[in-house]
């Protein structure tokens, strides 16, 4: 059941999941801020995710939450490109994972470096879908 934090009012998967305390930011405005091939990689990832009506964007300081219950990919700016990274339950052996990290025995954060949007393609969809699909509703 998803739990909202009463001071900032940002909702999480778990009742009382750490966080940093503080109001998520207006999506535009933050994507006003930021490098144009930032905001392609949202809407990338929002065109790949299209077919779910419970996914939620969400900007925090440093990056755009995907959500469902949970956060299950996470958008977010780099000097040379952006940062794409998903959370399923097994590991993906692809050459494009610039690293992985174990979060539980069954999630596992990926993540791409990408140049840009175009290389959400495909099989990159299809992990996202796979993210989606592992998250709790």
């Amino acid at each position: 059941m998803p739990w909202t934090c009463p001071r900032c009012g940002r909702s999480f998967g778990r009742r009382d999941q750490p966080h940093s305390c503080t109001p998520a930011l207006d999506l535009d405005d933050w994507l006003a801020a930021r490098p144009p091939l930032v905001r392609e990689v949202v809407d990338a990832t929002a065109a790949a995710l299209a077919d779910y009506d419970d996914v939620t964007f969400e900007a925090t300081k440093a990056a755009v939450m995907v959500k469902r219950a949970r956060t299950f990919a996470e958008v977010r700016p780099r000097r040379a490109g952006v940062e794409l990274s998903f959370i399923v339950s097994r590991r993906v052996d692809d050459a494009r994972i610039a690293s992985t990290l174990d979060l539980t025995r069954t999630r596992i954060v990926h993540r791409l470096e990408l140049a840009s949007a175009a290389e959400l393609d495909d099989q990159v969809r299809a992990w996202l879908t796979e993210a989606y699909r592992a998250s709790p509703a």
